[in-house]
């Protein structure tokens, strides 16, 4: 069979090129989704089941290679093993390998996609990554079966996959009329060897059609197209007699259109570029690209609003995106990190390990030490993923991650389950002892309410430490002599299916999408035993994500927000049916972004330069792969020219000043034709914005306010809210408090003990330290280095503070100085001074001591009712207990 080459000038009127006939009865495989819809807007013809994708036509036609997630899985075991237990390989090549075993298999996966012979590889170009490449590439070739990729395809699979590919993207349906002698594949620029690869098989049954669209008026414009095509070597049937101009006749996308025809003729060197006048058009400058995430997000946020107002019927048919008033086209696909964080539904189906469930089974492997066969804890993170999981029964939702996290600090020296649950044991012993009577008492015992790790009930840890050992022991059920199992990715797989249905899928809560999730993931787990192979635990872990993951639903996938400019265009060509207030959006337009050289991101370690120069086959699938690599910079400039040309609605311009620590320019040619930066609306609306109040319902007080709560409510009234309303009474949460506060009991005991009695140095030492072994057992967490700490400022503070000068006697504790030692513990501190001004103690007025009638006239319901709970930030809010909810302390650090 034969391959040809055809050009088309203007994309809205294919129908009229002399080779239409030829083509519209035949099925299409365009470069992008986009593509299709744009051709099947504009052409009735091409509708009715004929147009598909070519990376649909690659999954049909490769299937086995292409998508096949247990195929990957065992290769990947293969990489591993080999570098894990091969002699040969030197320990420090071995843990930089350990970090890159994923790219190292996709490089393999390319290069066994190319056709790669070792033999003519010159090993000199290469860098030393590159031949340990190589050899590797060389090794599983010869010695391992699931590397091959070599098998031709025959006629009746080259039909199967055709008519797969279309019915796939036509809902099952394609039309009778349609010829599959003859098979066109429609503007592709950026070819991967899959993509050469299918059009070399379906070539030598069919009559394969290359077309793209070429303006011969732009030849150095579109000398991109002509640089890659020729290396088919095939002659090229172009017409060139179809130029667009543009038109006043097109009042909405005039501008754009102009703008367009003068980048084309820069690129030409021609003279009549200054005839046009642009000074009117501002290209929108956004500071950074979470500015300009901001923006997309307030247009997709409008549009959301309009698609919850739809009806059924526009639902199913249509996205939020369709309700978009601005269609968004970026060089640099950055902006959708940020946007997937923003609305993760947007960006197709989420990923089963993304749920709770799903974090668990990430969670639980994170902690498996498969040497020691325990669960070693680096992150106390993740068994709060666990106890969130839903998996680990529990009376009440969230109670086990609450009881959890108020305790953690008690056990943060532990470093795995079973001592976190012996340390639970004993403060459970140790409340029990006390008693909650006591702990809410003034006495010794008292002060140990001012510990959050305190504050929780007998039959609280008993839950907790319950869930603790059943998370441990289905940790040992997954893993548990995993490495001395044979086949054992499919021993754990099987493991994990029965799992999931005998504890997950019986659930009567679960929501109906995600049991529809549940049991599509089943479906993926029901292939695990096709997997033979075995690998170790590390290789397990990486390689969860990619089969612990649903089988795909139709309709499900990804819709980016902000496209590429790959998908330009077939997007424009909507344009013409679109309504008149509907705007293209080009952005990210900078030189930098415009300059990217390479489209396809290489795994390590290939690079450009040892396609370029460690290898030069004469084969043409290799040339034209190279070639569209090298010409992707072109690309862009192209795809660009051709959004402004043929789009048939207004036109936004934008660019990101700085990214990456790089300050960028506004593309050259804008610069030349008069464009002008200008202003993000974003920042318009923020200078406008004006200051929201909150509205509050009305607190009501049912309980007795005392000092501690009004010196609260003269600091901060939200502190006041939380520690004096919520929390009844302030609770030390983090490290650092707790430590504080560590340090102000050390203070008071040594008060107590010394009063009365000369200060003698030896005296202070062991009374400091007698002080800090009698408190010790309630502070577990805390190590040598924080006594060293504690006791060091505790001394300066007495002897500084506390001992009187005049006489060197330790004063005898009356009413005042209890007062004063009650306030430390609440507030740690009771003199602060700014730096500026050291003399001032910005908390005397604070602290004043106040009588109970103060306290009732200040904080009752009648005067707490209109209150707004704001926030006051000043030195203070670095001692505040609540400061992690708060964050207002990192305001004062920052200044």
């Amino acid at each position: 069979m034969s391959m040809q080459i055809y050009t088309y000038s203007n994309p809205y009127e294919i129908d009229r090129e002399p080779f239409w006939n030829l083509i519209k009865n035949c099925p299409q495989f365009c470069v992008s989704q986009t593509m299709v819809n744009g051709l099947s807007e504009i052409y009735l013809e091409l509708r009715h089941g004929k147009l598909s994708t070519v990376d649909r036509l690659v999954t049909s036609l490769y299937d086995e290679w292409y998508d096949n997630t247990e195929l990957y899985i065992e290769q990947y075991a293969t990489i591993d093993n080999i570098i894990s237990k091969d002699k040969g390989i030197s320990e420090d090549i071995r843990r930089s390998l350990s970090f890159n075993k994923k790219d190292l298999l996709d490089s393999i996966r390319l290069l066994c996609e190319l056709g790669i012979e070792v033999n003519k590889i010159d090993r000199v170009e290469l860098s030393r990554q590159q031949l340990f490449l190589v050899g590797l590439y060389n090794r599983v070739i010869k010695s391992y079966g699931i590397f091959k990729f070599d098998k031709e395809r025959k006629n009746t699979q080259i039909e199967a996959a055709i008519k797969s590919a279309l019915m796939d993207a036509n809902k099952g349906s394609i039309s009778d009329e349609i010829n599959t002698n003859t098979i066109v594949f429609h503007g592709i620029h950026q070819f991967t060897p899959m993509i050469l690869k299918s059009i070399e098989e379906v070539s030598k049954y069919k009559n394969v059609v290359l077309l793209f669209n070429y303006q011969q008026q732009y030849k150095n414009i579109y000398q991109t197209w002509i640089d890659v095509y020729s290396a088919f070597d095939i002659p090229l049937h172009s017409q060139f007699n179809n130029e667009f101009k543009a038109t006043a006749l097109l009042p909405l996308s005039y501008q754009g259109n102009l703008l367009g025809e003068k980048i084309g003729q820069l690129s030409e060197g021609s003279d009549k570029l200054f005839q046009a006048e642009f000074s009117n058009i501002s290209v929108l400058e956004f500071d950074n690209v979470t500015e300009f995430a901001g923006y997309v997000a307030e247009e997709y946020e409008s549009a959301a609003k309009i698609f919850d107002e739809a009806n059924d019927d526009e639902k199913q048919r249509r996205s939020v995106l369709f309700y978009m008033k601005e269609q968004f086209y970026s060089v640099n696909n950055e902006v959708n990190d940020i946007l997937k964080i923003y609305f993760p539904e947007q960006f197709g189906e989420r990923h089963f390990l993304s749920y709770p469930i799903g974090q668990f089974f990430i969670a639980i492997a994170d902690m498996w030490n498969e040497e020691t066969g325990e669960l070693l804890i680096k992150n106390m993170n993740s068994i709060v993923e666990c106890l969130n999981s839903g998996i680990i029964v529990e009376e009440r939702k969230g109670e086990l991650v609450s009881v959890f996290n108020k305790t953690s600090i008690y056990f943060s020296r532990e470093e795995n389950i079973e001592a976190i649950i012996s340390k639970l044991k004993a403060l459970q012993i140790r409340i029990k002892r006390i008693g909650r009577k006591s702990l809410r008492n003034d006495s010794n015992e008292g002060e140990l309410s001012r510990l959050n790790y305190y504050n929780v009930s007998v039959e609280e840890l008993s839950r907790l430490i319950t869930g603790l050992e059943e998370l441990n022991e289905v940790a040992h059920l997954f893993y548990e002599d995993f490495e001395q199992e044979e086949a054992n990715f499919k021993t754990f797989y099987s493991r994990v299916k029965e799992f999931i249905q005998n504890k997950i899928l019986i659930e009567d809560k679960l929501e109906k999408d995600f049991k529809d999730i549940i049991v599509r993931l089943l479906s993926r787990l029901e292939k695990s035993e096709r997997i033979k192979t075995s690998g170790t635990f590390s290789c397990l872990k990486e390689t969860m994500s990619f089969y612990l993951k649903q089988e795909s639903k139709k309709g499900n996938s990804a819709n980016w927000i902000v496209r590429d400019f790959e998908q330009i265009d077939g997007d424009v060509l909507k344009s013409i049916n679109q309504p008149d207030d509907i705007i293209y959006h080009f952005c990210c337009v900078s030189d930098a972004d415009m300059s990217t050289s390479v489209g396809l991101k290489m795994p390590w370690p290939l690079d450009l330069h040892f396609f370029e120069l460690a290898y030069l086959p004469y084969d043409w699938k290799y040339q034209v792969f190279i070639k569209s690599l090298k010409e992707y910079k072109s690309f862009k400039k192209y795809a660009l020219v051709y959004g402004l040309l043929f789009n048939r609605r207004k036109f936004k311009l934008s660019y990101v000043k700085n990214e990456n620590e790089i300050c960028n320019e506004m593309y050259y040619a804008f610069k030349i034709l008069g464009l002008r930066p200008g202003n993000s609306p974003s920042n318009e609306k923020n200078s406008q914005k004006q200051k929201v109040k909150v509205n509050q319902s009305p607190l009501k007080v049912d309980m007795r306010l005392e000092s501690n709560d009004y010196y609260r409510w003269r600091i901060c009234k939200y502190r006041f809210a939380l520690e004096s309303i919520i929390e009844g009474g302030t609770k030390y949460k983090e490290k650092f408090l707790i430590l504080k506060y560590m340090e102000v009991l050390i203070e008071n005991y040594v008060r107590e003990e010394l009063q009365g009695k000369r200060y003698l140095e030896q005296d202070l030492d062991k009374t400091l330290d007698d002080s800090y072994e009698s408190i010790k057992e309630k502070f577990q967490f805390a190590i040598e280095l924080d006594k060293i700490d504690i006791i060091a400022r505790a001394k300066r503070y007495i002897i500084e503070n506390i001992v009187n000068p005049n006489n060197n006697i330790f004063p005898v504790i009356d009413d005042n100085s209890l007062t004063h030692m009650r306030k430390k513990c609440d507030f740690i501190n009771v003199k602060l001074s700014r730096e500026e001004d050291k003399d001032t103690n910005i908390l005397r007025d604070k602290l004043r001591t106040c009588n109970q009638k103060e306290i009732d006239a200040a904080l009752n319901n009648n005067t707490l009712i209109n209150v707004d709970f704001t926030t006051s930030v000043d030195l203070w809010c670095q001692y505040c207990a609540n400061r992690e909810i708060c964050l207002e302390c990192f305001k004062v650090i920052a200044d």
